[in-house]
């Protein structure tokens, strides 16, 4: 996906265009995303950023939520959904576990 919708004309009322979604009606997941309103950001170091778009007058960073307070301190968001009413968001991530040996895997989450 391209993030999510793309506001044109840039102020109040502005029309937004969706995703180039693969499958109709089907949303893509995206590190960057939009319910017309608000942007969603997951963030490097596992932080999710949160900022009032429209209107342009209003728009401000309104939440970072640091992931690793939550004790998911090697955790890195990798894709994300908003629900079309911007009332659930659902975060994907990945852990990166680095053996004794040196060697790294990692595992969903």
């Amino acid at each position: 996906g391209s993030g999510g919708a793309v506001a044109k004309g840039g102020g109040e009322g502005a029309e937004l265009s969706g995703t180039n979604n693969q499958v109709q009606g089907v949303d893509e997941a995206d590190i960057v995303k939009t319910d017309g309103t608000y942007v969603y950001v997951a963030a490097a170091r596992g932080r999710l950023v949160i900022a009032k778009a429209l209107p342009l007058s209003e728009a401000s960073v309104v939440s970072t939520v640091d992931l690793s307070a939550y004790g998911l301190t090697r955790w890195q968001p990798v894709q994300m959904l908003v629900s079309t009413d911007g009332n659930t968001l659902l975060v994907a991530g990945q852990v990166w576990l680095v053996s004794e040996g040196g060697s790294s895997s990692s595992g969903g989450g």
